[in-house]
Parts: structure tokens; C-alpha cells; sequence
């Protein structure tokens, strides 16, 4: 993974090609707060959960939020595990062990079990 800094912004990429725009949360506070209050995400943006260690998380929630998300559960490498949809109010804890979790807006994505992704800094300017 890049080097990082709190809030950086990342270009998700598969084959080469941009899927998205992330931030990275990987403090507590930022893996809590998550998309909670927001009123939509826009196609092309997302957010990379980091979860401490290699471990079957807690979970994902959706409490607080106006729309429904695709969870991607990645592993350390950054290959796909499990998808999943997730309406608002809900609860979704993984089967498989993963070390990240993306979260885009749902139907945005197209991104399968299998799947490696890569990141890399997104331009500068473009992070506000």
C-alpha cells in the first residue's frame, strides 16, 4: 500500500483500469463514523475500511444512512472474498477473513470473488 496520511485519498484500480475513488479510515474513530449522516455517495467514490489485523471483523453497519451500499471484503492483498448488499439500518458481518471492507454506493460497481485490485495515490488537488 501507499504511504499514507490521515484522509488520503486513493485510486482504486483493477486491470490497470480506475474503479473508483477512495478515502482510507483506518482509526477507530473514522472506521465508526464510516458514510453515517451522508446523503448519498457519488458513483466513483467510496470508502476503504482498514480493519486491525487479519481477523473476521465485528461487522458493518448501516445505521444512520439514507441509501444502501455494496460491501466488497477484501483481503490483505486486495483480492475480492465477499460481496454483499447492505440497506440502511442493517448489520452485515463477513464469513470469510478480510483485512479491508469497500464501501460504494449500490449497483455502482461491478467487482466479483476473486478479483484483485490495486491502489495508488490519487492526483494532488483533488482530495477536497
Amino acid at each position: 500500500m501507499p504511504s499514507r496520511k490521515p484522509g488520503s485519498v486513493y485510486l482504486l484500480q483493477h486491470n490497470g483500469s480506475t474503479v473508483c475513488r477512495v478515502r482510507l479510515a483506518d482509526s477507530f474513530f473514522s472506521r465508526l463514523l464510516g458514510l453515517m449522516f451522508r446523503k448519498r455517495l457519488p458513483p466513483g467514490e467510496g470508502l476503504l475500511i482498514k480493519f486491525p489485523g487479519y481477523a473476521k471483523p465485528g461487522g458493518v453497519h448501516s445505521l444512520f444512512m439514507r441509501f444502501a451500499l455494496d460491501l466488497y471484503y477484501l483481503d490483505e492483498e486486495l483480492r475480492v472474498v465477499e460481496v454483499a448488499r447492505l440497506k440502511p439500518w442493517r448489520l452485515h458481518i463477513p464469513r470469510r477473513r478480510c483485512s479491508y471492507v469497500l464501501e460504494v454506493s449500490a449497483g455502482t460497481l461491478r467487482l466479483m470473488p476473486g478479483d484483485r485490485l490495486t491502489l495508488a495515490p490519487a492526483p494532488r488537488g483533488r482530495e477536497a
